[in-house]
């Protein structure tokens, strides 16, 4: 997946764009470790390195899961809208 990060970093409402988080997994390192698994490095950017590694996924966690599923409809959204 292919991802502009030029599009800005913070919502009206203060939370991060999918694209800063994106930035940050990829700063942290997290996409390598993952070896380009996106979901993979944004469940470790939330719930950490450590745990995605003992689940062999995205954690069970609900905030984690959630988290997951909520960067990724909102990269769909501003993709869709070229805010």
């Amino acid at each position: 997946m292919k991802i502009d990060l030029h599009i800005h970093s913070r919502c009206s409402d203060g939370r991060l764009t999918p694209n800063a988080i994106f930035k940050q997994a990829v700063k942290k390192g997290l996409l390598n470790e993952f070896e380009g698994d996106l979901e993979l490095a944004i469940a470790a950017y939330n719930a950490g390195s450590k745990k995605v590694r003992e689940f062999n996924g995205i954690p069970p966690y609900e905030t984690t899961r959630n988290y997951v599923k909520k960067v990724f409809q909102y990269y769909r959204y501003y993709q869709n809208s070229k805010v």
